[in-house]
């Protein structure tokens, strides 16, 4: 039985990890990660079997906890994993080449684990291949060996080499426009079903991942994630102050170190400071949209085109931090806040919402049809539900959606590829939808 230990969030809250009642057995760690989840409260404390192969699940703690925080400190050097709160959070040390006391939660596992065989080889192999292609010493074939929650750390820990910034040159003649960060992490549908997060599986495939990072458009400033959110409607401060209450010693060891960032609360919005003693003060509302894209793209509020070194100093920060499951995690909230007004206007056409417990199918991937084109262009969203009115029911409106398309302005009848694309990937991922809730 493991030593007597404390694990404590950044709130203060410290539970005494006292190991109690009879272990459960599991031959790897992914397989004591889902006993751990299944249990529908109190606390989980996985280990590796003594002296002998596998691993053991003991319950520790109260039945529940309450508030659980992405970041915990725990002092054990032979746990593998922690639960708390019936499977709220899974921790795993974030380091895991040389342990420390910093341990990070890695979100939907319980999804992930109930996926199909087929869906979750993919996903696993994808990870595993990209760390494989960067990080010498480690082959595809022993990456694809690796726990799931062994391989989501080791990507972030090797981030830099897995996710590197690439040089953007754009024009005639080419100049330096800044630097891009392909990603490879697609969100991973949430349980319980809920709107509009259950779209963004969808909507990655053909916008953006989780690590992916655009700087060097006009414009933007810098954009992040799956749907791309930047300076617009303060959607990028909003990802940052999160970060900064969530994650300080993470936001402080990127941002802070390396450009100078801090973050204020200002009233009804976040304020992102920066300069020596804090000689810069960007506020996060739409209104500074332009000054704020301006900042992001030169390193000075009066600065103009495009400073490349600068921008990709940027984005080599964001991705120390977006690499991270646990910033992945508001990356996907991020999205989600975004994305509901398009998503409270398709309700207001009759369209959904989508019953969390039993999804219709039509409805399903009529919305995600739509949201993809309202993440492309705005504009054409409330185009598109003016031309489906004169169709009366989702499944209607779903057959009739290209021809629809065609009678809007333009730039709206361009989207058509984009969006019969989306419609099979939408129907793919319905089905992984039904499999979860069976």
């Amino acid at each position: 039985m493991a030593d007597q230990r404390d694990i404590a969030g950044r709130l203060g809250l410290s539970i005494a990890v006292e190991p109690r009642g009879v272990p459960e057995s599991a031959d790897t760690l992914d397989a004591a990660a889902q006993i751990a989840l299944a249990r529908n409260s109190g606390q989980s404390l996985i280990t590796p079997k003594p002296a002998a192969n596998g691993f053991q699940v003991t319950s520790f703690g109260p039945a529940e906890t309450g508030f659980a925080p992405p970041v915990a400190t725990f002092d054990s050097p032979t746990a593998a994993a922690l639960v708390l709160n019936g499977g709220q959070r899974l921790y795993v040390p974030s380091d895991p080449t040389s342990p420390t006391h910093r341990w990070v939660d890695v979100p939907g596992l319980q999804a992930f684990y109930r996926l199909p065989d087929v869906d979750r080889k993919r996903t696993r192999n994808r990870w595993a291949d990209r760390l494989s292609q960067a990080v010498p010493g480690i082959d595809q074939s022993s990456a694809r060996a690796l726990p799931i929650p062994m391989l989501r750390i080791l990507l972030a820990h090797h981030g830099a080499a897995v996710f590197g910034v690439s040089k953007v040159r754009r024009g005639d003649p080419p100049v330096d426009a800044g630097g891009i960060v392909n990603g490879v992490t697609l969100p991973l549908l949430r349980l319980p079903l809920r709107e509009p997060d259950c779209y963004l599986p969808v909507i990655g495939q053909v916008e953006g991942k989780l690590e992916s990072i655009n700087a060097w458009d006009v414009g933007a400033g810098v954009s992040l994630g799956v749907i791309q959110f930047n300076a617009d409607r303060g959607a990028l401060f909003r990802f940052l102050w999160r970060l900064w209450i969530d994650d300080p010693d993470l936001f402080g060891a990127t941002l802070t170190r390396s450009l100078g960032w801090t973050m204020r609360w200002d009233g009804d919005h976040p304020d992102l400071v920066s300069g020596a003693d804090g000689q810069v003060r960007l506020h996060g509302v739409g209104a500074d949209k332009a000054r704020n894209a301006t900042y992001l793209q030169t390193g000075t509020i009066e600065g103009s085109g495009r400073n490349g070194p600068h921008r990709r100093k940027v984005a080599a920060a964001l991705r120390d931090c977006v690499v991270w499951p646990h910033v992945q995690d508001l990356i996907v909230d991020t999205s989600a806040w975004y994305l509901q007004a398009a998503l409270d206007s398709i309700h207001a056409e009759g369209i959904g919402p989508l019953n969390p417990t039993a999804p219709e199918r039509e409805t399903f991937i009529l919305t995600a049809v739509l949201l993809s084109g309202a993440v492309r262009f705005s504009s054409c969203l409330k185009r598109l539900l003016i031309a489906l009115r004169p169709w009366s029911s989702p499944a209607d409106k779903l057959a009739n959606w290209t021809q629809a398309l065609a009678t809007t302005a333009e730039p709206c009848p361009t989207l058509f590829p984009r969006l019969k694309l989306q419609q099979q990937q939408a129907e793919q991922v319905y089905e992984q939808v039904l499999r979860l809730l069976d």
